[in-house]
């Protein structure tokens, strides 16, 4: 046991020398950045601090979490470090975490403060969502305003939706598409959508629940279960064989239980409590 771990612990090291070799942090302190081309090569002098270090699908790229002046980057290569491509926080938005959407293009996550005058000036604390190549072109923010106001997105000044990053599925069968819940319409529930991550484009798949803000999918990538809470009260929704939506927050399963998942007709969920 000792001996394997040994030999996986070389193969890293070995493997983190190759994709690390060539890349360094700042020395002295810069200004900020407006785009990954104005950060001059002299911004960088020590190895990196280095986090969420994650292969493309096809294993050819490499992408993890840097920094710069104490701000997050996404840095993108090569696994022998070349063709580097940084992507950049953006104004006052801090990158917080990514994913590979497929061989190609990267989702990047994004969090920033905001007042919200309809919201009587409250500061929030907000995601977005890019999608970006990964040579750094066609980068491109994903969730669309909605068409359809209700609550108090009737009055809102920023119509974008707060919280953009509660992925339901990346689709691996559909490698330009996810499935991302959103409160597009600011009603309190959460919708799916189906987003196209070249340009945005969606599809309202279900149009959600009065508190519901996150769901499940089965391994067909369809949308099964539905979860979250209204003023205090618990609530979730499952969607049975024939497609029907059953409230099941009042079942006395649901009381004694946890949702964990489908089996593998997809019919039935799978639930857990400790013993």
């Amino acid at each position: 046991m000792r001996a394997y771990y040994r030999a996986v612990f070389s193969v890293i090291i070995l493997n983190f020398s190759c994709i690390f070799s060539s890349l360094l942090l700042p020395a002295q302190a810069q200004p900020a950045y407006a785009s990954p081309a104005d950060i001059p090569a002299e911004a960088f002098a020590a190895l990196p601090f280095v986090n969420q270090l994650r292969q493309s699908p096809n294993g050819k790229k490499v992408a993890f979490i840097s920094s710069i002046e104490g701000r997050k980057i996404v840095v993108v290569q090569n696994l022998d470090g070349s063709d580097r491509y940084i992507q950049p926080p953006i104004d006052d938005a801090d990158i917080f975490n990514f994913r590979w959407a497929n061989d190609n293009r990267l989702l990047i996550m994004y969090e920033l403060t905001i007042v919200r005058p309809e919201y009587l000036n409250f500061r929030n604390t907000e995601s977005r969502l890019a999608a970006v190549n990964a040579d750094g072109s066609k980068m491109t923010w994903i969730v669309k305003p909605s068409k359809v106001k209700n609550g108090t997105g009737r009055g809102a000044i920023h119509d974008n939706p707060m919280w953009q990053t509660e992925i339901i599925d990346m689709l691996p069968d559909e490698p330009n598409h996810i499935l991302l819940s959103v409160d597009g319409d600011f009603n309190n529930q959460d919708e799916i959508r189906k987003i196209d991550i070249r340009n945005g484009k969606f599809k309202v798949l279900e149009d959600g629940f009065r508190g519901v803000q996150h769901w499940m999918t089965d391994s067909t990538g369809e949308p099964r279960f539905g979860w979250g809470a209204w003023e205090e009260n618990q609530i979730a929704y499952w969607k049975n064989s024939e497609n029907a939506w059953i409230q099941v927050t009042n079942q006395d399963w649901y009381k004694n239980y946890s949702f964990f998942g489908f089996d593998e007709t997809n019919n039935h969920m799978i639930v857990y409590a400790p013993t």
